[in-house]
C-alpha cells in the first residue's frame, strides 16, 4: 500500500506500508540410520511501515519528520520421532522417542527523527536532528522428548528429556546532531558539526533449563566532533580530507579518526578513486558461537574490558568507466580489524558443575583482516535495466583463546555473484534478482566442537 498526498504548497506527506506472509508446505524428513524423522512447516511473516512529512516554515526554513517500524517473525517448530536401530530391525522390546522442538525468532526495528533545516545564505546552511531508534530480537528454542516402551501395552513413558536455549536482545539509540555546510569558494566546501549519542543495550541468554545464565546491561554516552573539506585543486582532481574526534563515557578516553579520499577524472568517462581512514565502533555486534544450530549475533555497548572498543584501518582503491547507458566499476578493499568480540556460550566441559559456570568469562577478544575486490556492471537505459556484481573476498579472524591458528569468519564467502534485472512493459515493471555465494568456512566437527558441551549428544 502506498499513499502520497500533497497538502497545500508548504506541506508534503508520504506514507508506505508493506506486509508479507508465508506458510511453506510441510516437508517430511524420513528416518535415517539410528535416527528418525520430523515434519517441518515453517511460518514466516514480515511487515514494515514508514512515513515522512516535510513542512516549509519559510523559503529558508524546513522541518522534516520521519518514522519507520518493521517486524519479522519466523516459526520453525516441528514434531520429531527418534527410533533406535533395534526398533528398525523389528525388535518388539525396542523403544521409540516422540518429541517436539519449538523454534521461534522475532526481531524488528523502530526509528523516528525530526530535523530542522535553515539556509542562512546561498553558501551556508545548518541542520539540527533529533533521532531515536530501537532494535529487538527474541529467540526461543526448546525441546521435550518422551521415550516409550513398545512392549508395554499402556505405552507408559520411561523418561523425558528437555532442553533448549533462549536469548533476548535490546538496543536503544538517542542522538542529537548539529551539521553545517559552508561553501568557502568554488574550490573548497567545508562540512563540520557535533553530535551526542546515548545508547542503552541489554542481552539475556539462558541455556539448558537455566543451567547457564547471562544478563548483561550496558549504557553510556558518546560524543563526537567532525570536519571535512571537499577541495578541488584542479577541475579533474578532488581531495576530501577529514577528521573526527570521539569521546566515550564508558572508557573515559578520546578516539581520533583521520580520513581522506581522492578521485581523478582521467577523461569524461574514466575516473580513478582511492580512500582510507581509521574508524572506531562503540556499539558492538557480537557473534554468539553455536556449532549445533548455527552462529547467532547480538548487540552490546562496549565496556572497555570484556567487550573492547572496536577499531579498524580501512583502504579502498579502484576505478570506473561510465557513459549515459553503462557503468563499469572495479574496487579493491583492505581492512585491519582490532577489538573483535565473540561470545562462546557453550564452551565448557561436559560434567562441569553448574555453579562453576560463569558466562561472563566466555567473552573472547581477537583481531581480523579482510580483503577483496568487487566488480560491477550496470545497464542504465533501455527496456531492460539492471546490474551484475562479482565479489572475491576473504575475512580471517584470530582469537588466541579459541584457536591457535587463524580461521575464516562464519559469514565469509569467497565468491559471490549478484544479478538484478528490471523489464518495463507498458505501465508495468517486472524485476527479479539472483544471488549465488560460495562459502569458504569448513572444519572438522570434532575440532569445531572441542571444549563445547553438547548436553550428552554426540556427532556421528
Amino acid at each position: 500500500r502506498d499513499l502520497h498526498r500533497l497538502i497545500r504548497r508548504q506541506r508534503q506527506m508520504c506514507i508506505r506500508d508493506r506486509e508479507t506472509y508465508s506458510d511453506a508446505d510441510s516437508s517430511k524428513n524420513p528416518a535415517g540410520r539410528g535416527f528418525g524423522g520430523f515434519a517441518t512447516d515453517p511460518e514466516t511473516s514480515f511487515w514494515d511501515a514508514n512515513a515522512r512529512v516535510n513542512y516549509e516554515l519559510s523559503p529558508n526554513q524546513k522541518i522534516v519528520f520521519s518514522f519507520y517500524m518493521g517486524d519479522d517473525k519466523l516459526d520453525n517448530s516441528r514434531d520429531v520421532t527418534l527410533v533406535s536401530q533395534e526398533f528398525l530391525a523389528g525388535d518388539p522390546n525396542a523403544s521409540s522417542t516422540e518429541g517436539r522442538i519449538n523454534n521461534r525468532i522475532d526481531w524488528g526495528n523502530t526509528g523516528l527523527s525530526a530535523s530542522w533545516q535553515e539556509n542562512w545564505s546561498n553558501n551556508f546552511f545548518s541542520t539540527i536532528t533529533l533521532a531515536y531508534s530501537r532494535f529487538f530480537r527474541d529467540f526461543d528454542r526448546n525441546s521435550i522428548f518422551f521415550t516409550e516402551d513398545e512392549s508395554d501395552p499402556l505405552d507408559f513413558p520411561r523418561f523425558s528429556l528437555t532442553g533448549g536455549s533462549a536469548e533476548h536482545n535490546r538496543l536503544e539509540d538517542y542522538t542529537v546532531r548539529f551539521h553545517n555546510y559552508l561553501g568557502l569558494s568554488p574550490q573548497h566546501v567545508l562540512e563540520f558539526g557535533a553530535e551526542a549519542t546515548r545508547n542503552q543495550t541489554r542481552y539475556n541468554f539462558a541455556f539448558r533449563d537455566e543451567i547457564a545464565l547471562l544478563d548483561k546491561s550496558i549504557r553510556g554516552w558518546s560524543y563526537g566532533v567532525y570536519v571535512q573539506d571537499t577541495w578541488n585543486p584542479t577541475p579533474r582532481l578532488s581531495l576530501v580530507p577529514g577528521a573526527r574526534l570521539n569521546y566515550f563515557e564508558e572508557t573515559q578516553k578520546f578516539y581520533p579518526d583521520p580520513r581522506i579520499s581522492a578521485s581523478f577524472n582521467v577523461t569524461n568517462q574514466v575516473r580513478l578513486k582511492a580512500a582510507g581512514g581509521k574508524y572506531h565502533e562503540f556499539t558492538r555486534r557480537l557473534l554468539r558461537e553455536d556449532p549445533l544450530q548455527g552462529d547467532q549475533s547480538f548487540w552490546l555497548l562496549s565496556d572497555g574490558d570484556t567487550i573492547p572498543v572496536g577499531s579498524s584501518i580501512q583502504a579502498t582503491a579502484g576505478g570506473s568507466y561510465e557513459t549515459p547507458g553503462l557503468l563499469v566499476d572495479v574496487e579493491g578493499f583492505w581492512k585491519d580489524l582490532k577489538g573483535l568480540s565473540e561470545f562462546g556460550a557453550m564452551r565448557w566441559r561436559r560434567g562441569q558443575p553448574p555453579e562453576d559456570i560463569d558466562l561472563n568469562d566466555r567473552f573472547f577478544t581477537g583481531t581480523g583482516k579482510s580483503r577483496g575486490v568487487e566488480i560491477l556492471f550496470q545497464k542504465k537505459t533501455g527496456m531492460n535495466t539492471g546490474w551484475v556484481t562479482y565479489t572475491l573476498a576473504e575475512t580471517e579472524y584470530s582469537f588466541p583463546d579459541i584457536s591457535s591458528t587463524p580461521f575464516p569468519a562464519s559469514h565469509d564467502s569467497l565468491h559471490e555473484f549478484k544479478l538484478v534485472d528490471s523489464h518495463r512493459w507498458n505501465n508495468f515493471t517486472f524485476s527479479g534478482n539472483w544471488v549465488y555465494g560460495c562459502l569458504l568456512y569448513t572444519s572438522d566437527a570434532a575440532d569445531e566442537l572441542d571444549g563445547v558441551d553438547l548436553g550428552g549428544r554426540r556427532i556421528i
